[in-house]
């Protein structure tokens, strides 16, 4: 079967896999913690909406990952070419810096939002200096329920352990796209590896936007640096992909990002995304077998209750100074 492929609607940075979220699509839902006791329990949500609504830029600089051995750092020849802003709402930031710290099993994909990261530490304190109380806010983004393959981003310290603390939790899109339930059907029809690749190309796509990637690996100079380096670190997190099996497709002369991705896909399936579904759906899996995969349909659902690659979760948590 293959892969279905629909456009990213959001725009992306490939080099750090950026996501520009609008504030629009935030959604905010107030969660109260066991046992709290805070006296301003609306503070958390009152949080949210702010990081939602306030609109910000970061600057930061990529130079991290000059520590890996994956990056090649000879063609780059000044500084500046690792300085980036970002601009949006604190909340997109959030998402944005929570995608870029993916990591595959035990292997982060790239440095590069490192200082990213510790720059929006300092925002965050700015932006929540007009609630009355102190804030603490992670971003997580999975592409499943129970995956390990997943990226995190926090800001502000974590509260003390006897404090009374009140949370609220919001999604934001992550600019990843999410396999329909109806591809989901149609993949599990064709068998349960199908499915699992299905998933696992989302994941890679996402990370590797195809149109951008390709474009990054046709020029020169550190856009195509940095695609180049995170394809290293993906094949470094995968025990059934050589470097050698994506070398052509990611030399200027033979770029072809889809086939790239789609030798990652496998690979990610197999190592990972196959079990850990398997895992998730159980007995869904084990009746449908016993029908023969007659019942598609209810396959796809319980994975389309699954997924989460489409969202960022933000956690905001606040208690009193």
């Amino acid at each position: 079967m293959t892969r279905h492929r629909r456009g990213v609607s959001t725009v992306v940075d490939v080099t750090l896999c950026l996501a520009l979220v609008s504030a629009a699509v935030l959604t905010i839902a107030l969660v109260a913690e066991p046992g709290t006791d805070d006296p301003a329990p609306d503070r958390a949500e009152r949080t949210a909406e702010l990081l939602g609504a306030t609109t910000t830029s970061v600057e930061y600089s990529m130079s991290p990952i000059r520590a890996d051995d994956e990056f090649d750092a000879d063609p780059i020849d000044t500084e500046s070419a690792y300085e980036r802003t970002d601009h949006g709402p604190v909340a997109g930031l959030l998402a944005s810096a929570a995608v870029t710290n993916t990591e595959i099993g035990e292997t982060q994909l790239s440095r590069a939002g490192e200082e990213y990261e510790v720059r929006l530490d300092g925002v965050v304190s700015e932006t929540t200096t007009e609630i009355d109380g102190n804030a603490n806010v992670t971003a997580v983004w999975a592409p499943y329920e129970g995956s390990s393959i997943r990226g995190e981003a926090t800001a502000g310290p974590a509260p003390p352990p006897d404090a009374d603390v009140s949370s609220a939790t919001m999604t934001v899109a992550s600019g990843i796209d999410q396999p329909t339930e109806s591809e989901l059907r149609e993949a599990y029809e064709e068998d349960y590896e199908t499915l699992a690749v299905i998933v696992s190309g989302t994941v890679i796509d996402g990370i590797f936007p195809p149109e951008a990637t390709q474009l990054a690996l046709e020029r020169q100079g550190i856009e195509r640096q940095l695609v180049a380096y995170r394809y290293e670190r993906m094949v470094g997190s995968l025990d059934t992909v050589d470097g050698y099996d994506i070398d052509d497709e990611r030399s200027r002369s033979d770029a072809d990002a889809l086939a790239a991705n789609d030798e990652l896909a496998d690979g990610l399936a197999d190592d990972i995304v196959a079990e850990e579904l398997s895992d998730a759906l159980g007995d869904e899996l084990d009746t449908s077998a016993e029908t023969n995969h007659s019942d598609a349909e209810r396959v796809a659902r319980a994975t389309d209750e699954l997924l989460s690659t489409g969202e960022v979760r933000i956690v905001v948590r606040t208690w009193d100074p």
